[in-house]
């Protein structure tokens, strides 16, 4: 109970905070933040992989298509 009572309260706080506020908080969380979003991603992917293993790319694969998002991002500067 005392969790939710202290979630309660942040949003509560973050909901009125000030931007100077706002931005020393997110500081203190963004690598938590960071972390979690790569390991939801990571989890995601293997599940992917999972499901179905052989919807893969080859190095070569991966590699020229990779250069051909360089190639067509570099064609529209």
């Amino acid at each position: 109970m005392l969790d939710d009572n202290l979630k309660e309260k942040l949003h509560h706080y973050i909901d009125i905070a000030d931007e100077k506020k706002l931005a020393a908080i997110y500081t203190l969380v963004e690598e938590d933040i960071a972390t979690e979003m790569l390991e939801l991603e990571l989890e995601e992917r293997l599940t992917d992989f999972e499901t179905n293993p052989t919807d893969t790319l080859s190095f070569e694969q991966l590699v020229n298509g990779a250069r051909q998002q360089y190639q067509h991002k570099q064609a529209f500067k």
